[in-house]
């Protein structure tokens, strides 16, 4: 066989396997909720969107004082009333906008707050990839307490439902796997004072799908505009 055949054939396997790959959506629940992309070893959190990083050259003396050279400069330019002003308010922002965000790292969310999340992520992903997707449901185990009997058979109720819908929802896919009983339920614990989640679902699909996705969509969008200008 000529070398010149021996590469194209590597250059073909290359390209199938390239193709090939799977392209995966990972939910994962318990305390809250996350999104992560998944291709071969790269990962990358969707949601919630990971935190920057400060850059540490910012913090050391020359990086302090070159900021501090670039205030001087700026509140020159402006009047001392307005800069005065400015700073507070936006002293005033940066105060509030950190205490809402401690306030959202301190609160729990409910077992209903991430059953619902769950599915609005679900919902978003289906809605644009349906066709071509494969959902594999590792687990879904739910554990409803409040310390409270009567309480806990309403919340029972009220997740129980919630979880049907999200059933309901993932069927909708002709691609789609779902827990054994072992892995997956609703349970109520009349002992217990807290709920429970544990659930993890796992969206894939191969990089030749996403591309024929992706085709469709654009192809959508563009019928839809030719739509809309025709019409006007």
């Amino acid at each position: 066989m000529r070398p010149s055949y021996i590469i194209l054939l590597g250059i073909l396997a290359l390209l199938l396997a390239v193709l090939g790959t799977r392209i995966r959506f990972r939910i994962k629940a318990d305390a809250d909720v996350r999104l992560t992309l998944e291709i071969l070893f790269f990962k990358k959190q969707l949601f919630p969107k990971e935190e920057e990083h400060p850059d540490p050259k910012k913090f050391t003396k020359k990086g302090l004082e070159r900021q501090i050279k670039r205030l001087r400069k700026k509140a020159e330019k402006q009047q001392k009333k307005k800069a005065e002003k400015a700073a507070k308010k936006q002293a005033k922002a940066e105060a509030k906008k950190a205490a809402a965000a401690t306030d959202t790292k301190k609160k729990k969310m409910s077992v209903t707050e991430i059953i619902e999340l769950v599915i609005l992520l679900s919902r978003t992903l289906i809605s644009n990839l349906s066709r071509r997707l494969h959902i594999d449901v590792k687990r879904l185990n739910i554990i409803v307490a409040t310390g409270d009997a009567a309480s806990t058979a309403v919340l029972y109720g009220t997740v129980s439902a919630a979880v049907a819908s999200l059933t309901e929802l993932l069927i909708t896919c002709t691609r789609t796997k779902l827990p054994t009983p072992e892995h997956g339920g609703v349970y109520a614990d009349f002992v217990g004072d807290s709920s429970s989640v544990d659930a993890e679902l796992l969206f894939s699909m191969r990089v030749y799908q996403m591309f024929f996705t992706l085709v469709s969509i654009a192809y959508k969008y563009l019928k839809n505009q030719l739509t809309k200008s025709e019409n006007k």
